[in-house]
């Protein structure tokens, strides 16, 4: 027990730093308010529960007298700030270093951006219905994370993605730039993303968007002030709610039990409940004991990268992603996968080297996207930049890891490009 106590000390220290050197919304603090909930909170949590719950998946295979990996997870987090302080500045700071002369894409149209939205939107919620038969089937399978019902379907979910990357846009026109003839269409467009992003990819997209919507809305604030501290407490209120009522909701979808006897069980035991979106410790876990039994890959399925974008239907017998190998591997199933998340991902490659690899990972990817930011079409709007890539680099990137979250990332950037392109006015100023 004692490494969960020099976890928490870890983290008790390194939070408060990285608040006060980078901003309460910048990717650095946000990346390590995810390692804190889904490290040592996760781990206390998960190992004070007596329940054998399907959705508690460290009872299965965590070993609570040893806490290694918490504690691993912990010191790797303390390089990770220590390293960004040195070689990276605050995500909150990027806007604060343009020059917006002679630049396009300066003024965007609300009407048009709009007008786009709403097809994407149509063109989605068809191409569902002619997959599916109906819509209500469709998101009954997105529900249950049925592999199989939806294989094949990345290309269609890329919709959703451009429709909340069009939302997000109006909703930057309306809250940042102040166009009065975006409110209207924000306030039908963003919830109706954030439901379709939750339909299509659960609670932690949920969680991202939420972030995104409060990034553009703070306006660049770096601290905790009234106005933020309540739209936080909001969010924190409506996940707490929302967690435990869609896990249920997505068990009851996979078991065909009653949805409240599935909230029965969740409620019984409800910290690893509401701790599940942040259970990157958990998978962290099963890809060690994957790398036990498989050996370590050395960097291969990062190689596979490459593949990810070839279709299923032209290669059937392209590699399975890792998530689904793992899911298979302890479950026997194809109910969604487990995402080795990036740690997971870089020590089933590398072994124990991973926890000097992630940190090293996460701060070449905040710089990375820091020179993609750069580009004309992003240059004029970095906090609608911010507001959708900061979550995905925090939240998703270090869950998902490369394969899924790095995938997103890079179709998320796609979707603003084109949502962006669509409501500039003219070429130029």
């Amino acid at each position: 027990m004692w490494q969960l106590t020099i976890s928490f000390g870890i983290f008790l220290f390194i939070l408060p730093f990285s608040y006060a050197r980078f901003g309460i919304l910048s990717a650095q603090f946000l990346i390590l308010v995810h390692l804190f909930l889904a490290v040592p909170i996760r781990t206390l949590l998960s190992s004070a529960s007596t329940s054998t719950a399907a959705f508690t998946l460290p009872v299965l295979y965590f070993d609570p007298e040893q806490y290694t990996s918490t504690l691993a997870l912990s010191i790797s987090s303390a390089i990770f700030i220590l390293l960004a302080t040195l070689l990276t500045k605050s995500t909150q700071d990027w806007a604060t270093t343009n020059n917006l002369s002679d630049l396009r894409f300066n003024r965007l149209s609300s009407t048009s951006i709009s007008i786009f939205a709403f097809l994407v939107l149509v063109l989605y919620l068809s191409l569902l219905t002619l997959l599916f038969g109906g819509l209500t089937s469709a998101f009954a399978s997105f529900l249950s994370r049925t592999v199989d019902a939806m294989q094949g379907l990345s290309y269609v979910h890329v919709f959703a993605d451009i429709f909340f990357a069009s939302s997000l846009t109006i909703f930057y026109l309306w809250k940042h730039k102040g166009v009065g003839s975006a409110k209207v269409p924000a306030l039908i467009f963003v919830p109706l993303s954030v439901i379709l992003l939750t339909a299509t990819g659960g609670r932690g997209n949920l969680i991202q968007a939420l972030i995104s919507f409060l990034i553009i809305s703070s306006n660049g604030k770096r601290y905790l002030d009234r106005n933020t501290g309540l739209k936080l407490g909001a969010l924190l209120l409506g996940a707490a709610l929302i967690i435990p009522i869609g896990l249920a909701a997505r068990k009851s979808a996979q078991t065909g039990n009653e949805l409240s006897s599935m909230l029965s069980e969740v409620y019984a035991d409800i910290g690893p409940a509401v701790s599940a979106p942040f259970a990157l410790i958990d998978h962290f876990e099963l890809s060690k004991q994957y790398a036990d039994t498989h050996g370590f890959d050395f960097g291969w399925q990062f190689l596979a990268f490459a593949a990810k974008p070839i279709p299923r239907a032209f290669w059937p017998e392209k590699p399975q992603p890792i998530a689904i190998a793992i899911r298979e591997e302890f479950y026997n199933d194809t109910l969604g996968g487990i995402p080795p998340g990036l740690a997971g991902e870089l020590y089933i490659s590398f072994g124990w080297a991973s926890i000097l690899l992630l940190p090293l990972a996460l701060i070449s990817i905040i710089n990375l996207l820091r020179g993609i930011r750069l580009l004309k079409v992003f240059r004029p709007h970095i906090p609608l930049v911010n507001g959708l890539l900061v979550p995905y680099i925090a939240f998703n990137l270090v869950r998902g890891g490369f394969d899924i979250g790095g995938m997103r990332i890079i179709i998320m950037l796609a979707s603003l490009y084109l949502a962006i392109s669509v409501a500039s006015s003219k070429k130029s100023i």
